[in-house]
């Protein structure tokens, strides 16, 4: 009898091992697993974040080009405001036509106006985006020097 209550000991004490032995296995692939999560979560907020540095890069080029329209289009204006004839019979058409070519540019001009109103106030929201997934990526990067 008391040998088999030694044996039945041994078989505890080795199914208490064992189960220690996998909690702490199982304790060792969570902790992987999370290290693994945050691994790529940090990859996806830097990708995310370069993705949003070159589509910002790319409309202030645009931006640029529009600028530069914008410009070339009001020294057109000025040229044509100060062109107009002062004689009368076909001067006067070729006042209306100078008026209305001028007219036409200035619409264009607000045109690349508010398009500049409006790529300018995504550029600062794709900007506030960038600021957040950088401090994400700096938040997950300290966890995991942490672990």
């Amino acid at each position: 009898m008391r040998q088999e209550i030694d044996e039945l000991k041994k078989q505890q004490t080795s199914s208490k091992k064992r189960q220690r032995l996998s909690q702490c296995k199982h304790q060792q692939l969570r902790q992987k697993m999370e290290e693994n999560f945050r691994e790529n979560v940090i990859l996806m907020y830097s990708k995310t974040a370069e993705d949003l540095k070159r589509f910002i890069e790319s409309t202030n080029t645009d931006i640029t080009d529009l600028k530069s329209r914008q410009n070339s289009l009001a020294s057109r204006v000025i040229i044509l405001e100060h062109s107009f004839p002062n004689d009368g019979g076909d001067g006067s058409t070729l006042n209306e036509m100078f008026s209305l070519y001028a007219q036409e540019h200035e619409k264009e001009i607000k045109y690349i106006n508010d398009n500049l109103a409006y790529i300018n106030s995504n550029i600062d929201l794709l900007s506030g985006y960038r600021a957040g997934y950088n401090s994400n990526i700096s938040y997950y990067s300290q966890i995991l020097t942490k672990s």
